[in-house]
């Protein structure tokens, strides 16, 4: 049980949680796949991530994604604040980071 419990601790301290603070400034949907491009850009970003044009990238799987999708909308929609964190992982896509979630604001 101790060995499984450390690895999984391990495992979790591998992947790590990066936040940029902006605006959404581009957003497609596309076959099942969100992408997203902030203003400012990403400046600490995993060496997977070397799209040009988009930033992250999340899929449409269930009701949470969609809800994100929803609000990354709105958020386009209203030039609202968000703040993206995501998995510094492209595992959705390629070439794009991985998008962890959302965070709205006014200010």
């Amino acid at each position: 049980m101790k060995k499984v419990l450390f690895c999984t601790m391990m495992m979790a301290s591998t992947i790590s949680l990066a936040d940029v603070a902006g605006e959404i400034v581009k957003i497609s949907v596309d076959d099942g796949m969100v992408y997203l491009a902030t203003d400012p850009r990403p400046t600490t970003k995993p060496s997977c991530a070397t799209n040009s044009w988009w930033d992250y990238a999340f899929a449409l799987t269930d009701d949470t994604s969609k809800a994100t999708l929803s609000m990354a909308l709105s958020a386009y929609a209203a030039s609202l604040n968000v703040t993206v964190k995501s998995i510094s992982e492209c595992t959705v896509v390629d070439d794009m980071e991985n998008l962890d979630r959302l965070v709205l604001s006014k200010t």
